[in-house]
């Protein structure tokens, strides 16, 4: 029995939103990483569940500030677009300095992966909509999945 093989050159495009640092001074109104989701996740109400919770930092020389937005994803399996929809009132977190303090960009990346996914156990989250979400990521590497 013969089988053909059938190989095709396929393209995948896809684009991305992007959410860049604030353009403005982001104030310390929050003394923890928990205390910030918490108050996101008690008082933040996405209009949509949204696919993936996506978070970052923004760094600088003397600041570290942690992002929180919600992505949905569009498309086929050729292009895919990732969309912006969840924006909450507290998209930025402005990192205190102890917290930060004499790690290296992978130390502070592990520090707040181990601190998120302690996070996404407790009751606060999982009665959230943010746990509605299929994925949590950081920098763009998963650290919770639904």
């Amino acid at each position: 029995m013969k089988s053909k093989i059938i190989i095709q050159h396929v393209d995948i495009v896809e684009t991305e939103e992007d959410i860049g640092p604030p353009d403005f001074e982001v104030k310390l109104t929050f003394h923890s990483l928990q205390e910030w989701l918490l108050s996101i996740c008690i008082a933040e109400r996405p209009q949509k569940a949204t696919a993936i919770i996506s978070m970052g930092v923004f760094e600088s020389t003397d600041e570290r500030i942690l992002f929180l937005i919600g992505i949905n994803r569009y498309g086929n399996h050729n292009e895919i677009h990732n969309k912006i929809e969840f924006t909450p009132q507290s998209t930025y977190f402005l990192l205190p300095k102890e917290y930060y303090n004499g790690l290296t960009r992978d130390q502070l990346n592990e520090k707040l992966a181990k601190q998120l996914s302690d996070f996404t156990k407790t009751q606060e989250f999982q009665h959230s909509l943010l746990s509605e979400s299929n994925c949590i990521q950081l920098n763009g590497k998963e650290i919770w999945t639904k």
